[in-house]
């Protein structure tokens, strides 16, 4: 993945982003997950973790890191807040980034069990979790009662 971010830096086509936010924000493999999820549509945050299968407080924490650093930007529609790419800000400040993105993603296994939770993941109020266990002994943090875990 890091191949990705590389080449676009190297081209010096980081223009409107501070480049140093936008490989921190990409240098952990939660908030790269959440970009890909966000390539597919937008979410809420619930959204996100039940793609994730993460906690509510670590999408937040990942989707606010994404947004400081450009990559991503919101829109309120009623009581929820709703995340996306900003696919302007980005395509201005690195033309094809996204595209790369997309590829080095695609072929993840992890990511496409993300994109799979994320057509069951579905807008709840209030955002419950259930604390679940996997095979592993791991605790798992899934919003809802259907996700995918």
């Amino acid at each position: 993945m890091i191949c990705c971010m590389h080449a676009c830096a190297y081209k010096g086509l980081f223009i409107m982003f501070d480049k140093w936010k936008v490989f921190k924000a990409l240098s952990e493999e939660t908030r790269m997950r959440i970009m890909g999820v966000l390539l597919q549509r937008e979410c809420s945050v619930c959204e996100v973790a039940q793609s994730l299968s993460i906690s509510q407080t670590r999408a937040s924490r990942g989707l606010t890191a994404l947004h400081n650093a450009g990559l991503s930007k919101t829109r309120r529609d009623g009581l929820w807040v709703l995340h996306s790419i900003d696919k302007d800000n980005v395509d201005k400040s690195c033309p094809g980034f996204l595209s790369l993105l997309d590829n080095c993603l695609k072929d993840e296994e992890i990511c496409a069990l993300d994109r799979e939770r994320l057509r069951h993941a579905v807008r709840e109020s209030p955002c419950s979790y259930i604390l679940e266990y996997s095979t592993d002994g791991d605790q798992a943090y899934s919003c809802g009662s259907d996700s995918l875990g």
